[in-house]
C-alpha cells in the first residue's frame, strides 16, 4: 500500500496524546488555535469536543487531539500511481489531496485502520479514472472529481467515507504524469523528423541564395561585357570617321559631320519605330552630295 509523502494527520491516526492534555478529574486550559480535543466522561463514556481556550469540568479524560474542522491537511503518494490509460499505455500519475476532519468524534472512534481503508479506496478510484482517459487528456492535469464515470463513483465513495469516518476530502489533484515508453519513443521520432525537416529547409534556402547570387553575378558580368563592347564600337566608329575626314577638304569635312549626325538620328528612329518595312524620305544632304 502506498505511503504518504507528508504525514496526513486526518487519515493516519495516532493514539498518543500530548502530556499537557492528559487530564483526569481536573480542568483543561489553553487548547491550541488549530486543535480540538475529544474527551470522554469516565462514568457515562459519552464523548464531547473541547475547543480552543475552553476550561472543562472534572470526570472527563482526553481521548485524542485532532485538527480543527477549518484546517485542511495535505496528503500525497510518495510513489506514482501506475495504471493503464485508455489506449493501453502504462502511465505513472502523481496525485495530491487535502482533507479536513469534519466530525472529530467519528474520526477518533472509527476504525484504527482508517488510513489503509482510505488508501485502498483512493487507489482503486484513481486507477479507474486513469483507465477511462487517454494520455493526452491526462497530461493536461485537469482532474475533475465531478466528472462522469469513475470520477463520479469515486466522489460518491468519498462522501460515504466522510459519513462513516468524519474525514472530508476537499480536492484531489493530478500534479504530474510520467509519459509511457511508447509515447516517449513517438515523441523522439517526431523531434528527429522535425530537426531533419529544418535541416533540409536550411539547405534548400542556402542553395537558393547561392543560385540567386550566382545569377546576379553572371548578369553583372554580362552587362559589363555589353558596356565594354558598346564603348569599343563607338571608339572604332569615331576612329573610322576621323580617318575618312582626313582625306577631305575643310568644307567636305564639315558636310561629313552633318551627314554623320543626321544618319545617327535616322538609325535611332528606325530602331525605335519597330517597323523595318517603313521607308524614310531621301536625305536632301545625300542628293546634294551626289550633285557635287
Amino acid at each position: 500500500m502506498a505511503e504518504n509523502k507528508e504525514k496526513n494527520e486526518n487519515v493516519k491516526k495516532s493514539k498518543k496524546v500530548d502530556g499537557r492534555y492528559r487530564c483526569f478529574l481536573g480542568s483543561i486550559y489553553n487548547v491550541q488555535n488549530s486543535k480540538v480535543l475529544v474527551a470522554e466522561n469516565v462514568i457515562s463514556r459519552k464523548p464531547v469536543i473541547i475547543k480552543m481556550g475552553t476550561s472543562f469540568k472534572p470526570f472527563y479524560v482526553v481521548k485524542a487531539v485532532v485538527n480543527a474542522s477549518n484546517v485542511a491537511t495535505p496528503g500525497s503518494f510518495a510513489e506514482p500511481l501506475k495504471a493503464s490509460s485508455k489506449e493501453g499505455f502504462d502511465v505513472g500519475c502523481f496525485f495530491s489531496w487535502t482533507s479536513t476532519i469534519v466530525d472529530p468524534i467519528k474520526y477518533v472512534y472509527s476504525s484504527d485502520n482508517v488510513g489503509k481503508i482510505f488508501d485502498a479506496l483512493l487507489l482503486q478510484g484513481l486507477k479507474n479514472y486513469i483507465k477511462e482517459r487517454d494520455y493526452v487528456t491526462l497530461s493536461k492535469k485537469n482532474f475533475d472529481i465531478n466528472a462522469k464515470g469513475a470520477a463520479e463513483v469515486l466522489k460518491k465513495d468519498l462522501e460515504e467515507f466522510e459519513q462513516k469516518y468524519g474525514i472530508r476530502i476537499n480536492e484531489i489533484r493530478l500534479t504530474d504524469i510520467i509519459p509511457p515508453k511508447e509515447y516517449e519513443e513517438a515523441s523522439r521520432q517526431r523531434e528527429a523528423q522535425r530537426a531533419e525537416n529544418e535541416r533540409r529547409l536550411l539547405e534548400t534556402k542556402n542553395e537558393n541564395e547561392r543560385r540567386e547570387l550566382e545569377a546576379q553575378s553572371k548578369l553583372k558580368v554580362s552587362q559589363l561585357y555589353e558596356e565594354i563592347a558598346t564603348h569599343e564600337g563607338v571608339a572604332k566608329a569615331n576612329s573610322l570617321r576621323e580617318i575618312q575626314k582626313s582625306n577631305l577638304t575643310p568644307q567636305e569635312a564639315a558636310n561629313y559631320d552633318i551627314e554623320s549626325r543626321y544618319a545617327d538620328k535616322t538609325q535611332t528612329v528606325i530602331r525605335n519605330s519597330g517597323n523595318n518595312g517603313f521607308t524614310f524620305p531621301v536625305n536632301p544632304i545625300d542628293d546634294k552630295a551626289k550633285t557635287r
